[in-house]
């Protein structure tokens, strides 16, 4: 099996166990917001001094250009962290945890279909309108009276 597979499997694991976990341990907002703040910071700072090394093998400098997109993804990364740790603390959370569960592909192929030209197949656009049309479907649920 490839192992791009299997990571992709565990991701979709830890992303989607971490929130039920959290919520069950019954925890108020605030706490569990800045534990999940704190748990962020400590991922991702390890993470990075982890992939410096790889990030500059050749040992050349990296272009202002190239700098300033990935701070700017970093920051639209934490942004998103952020939302999402508000989401998870809210009622019906996990009808919001799908929600960005169904679109992280969508913009995952539109971003790079935007901004790295990379062209669209027609089993890709397939399955966008099949995402979308269950997202649209899932809006439209009516709630129990």
């Amino acid at each position: 099996m490839n192992n791009n597979i299997l990571l992709a499997v565990f991701t979709a694991f830890a992303f989607g166990m971490w929130p039920p976990l959290a919520a069950r341990t019954g925890v108020s907002k605030e706490s569990l917001l800045l534990i999940i703040s704190l748990t962020l910071l400590a991922t991702n700072t390890i993470n990075s001094y982890i992939t410096a090394g790889s990030l500059f093998p050749d040992g050349k400098s990296i272009q202002s250009s190239m700098l300033a997109l990935l701070i700017l993804a970093g920051v639209i990364n934490a942004l998103g962290n952020v939302a999402y740790s508000r989401l998870i603390v809210a009622e019906n959370s996990a009808n919001y945890q799908l929600i960005v569960t169904i679109l992280i592909p969508v913009m995952v192929v539109i971003g790079n279909w935007l901004l790295n030209g990379v062209t669209l197949t027609s089993r890709q656009i397939i399955l966008l309108c099949v995402i979308l049309a269950s997202l649209f479907l899932f809006l439209q649920e009516k709630k129990p009276a």
